[in-house]
């Protein structure tokens, strides 16, 4: 269920965010954010969930590295061809 997928990982970037030293670097709350674009994704929310995603690249980017496996998925999925 998309939209319990999306409290879900609400909840796992509120947790995250209030975790974070740094939240422009931290790669635990651009999981956290990458989690939320994939849920509003399957909800049908494809604009929310493209902006979700460019907001997860740049922590996963600074925060894990630009080649890690889950910054290349955030920044494909925040794609504007990805509708």
């Amino acid at each position: 269920d998309a939209t319990l997928a999306a409290a879900h990982a609400r909840a796992a970037l509120d947790a995250s965010t209030r975790a974070a030293r740094d939240l422009a670097v931290s790669a635990r709350v651009g999981h956290a954010r990458l989690l939320l674009a994939k849920a509003l994704r399957a909800s049908g929310d494809a604009a929310a969930a493209r902006e979700e995603a460019a907001r997860a690249a740049g922590s996963l980017e600074r925060g894990a590295g630009r080649d890690h496996p889950l910054a290349v998925t955030a920044r494909a999925l925040a794609a504007p061809s990805n509708r």
